[in-house]
């Protein structure tokens, strides 16, 4: 996602969400609906509080994802630290 997708999202009352900050791509991949990025925000739904989310964009189409609080995104990341995955290839 880039600032312009984002400026463009948090000016969409039908998506709901504000993004407050893109934290980074983890991944992308084409589909029939055209180029999808998936991307690590901090996110408010619907006025609530920050998330940590991490969800597929179509540009600024919102795609599926999971939304994470702080005390789950903590345990995530030591359940991933804990695998011992290596380094990025």
């Amino acid at each position: 996602m880039t600032e312009d997708e984002k400026t463009l999202i948090n000016n969409d009352s039908s998506t709901k969400c504000e993004i407050v900050q893109i934290l980074g791509t983890v991944g992308e991949k084409l589909t029939k609906d055209g180029a999808q990025t998936l991307d690590l925000c901090l996110v408010k739904w619907f006025n609530g509080p920050e998330k940590v989310d991490l969800r597929w964009w179509t540009g600024t189409r919102v795609g599926k994802g999971c939304i994470f609080g702080k005390q789950e995104a903590i345990r995530l990341r030591d359940l991933l630290i804990s695998l011992n995955l290596g380094a990025a290839e």
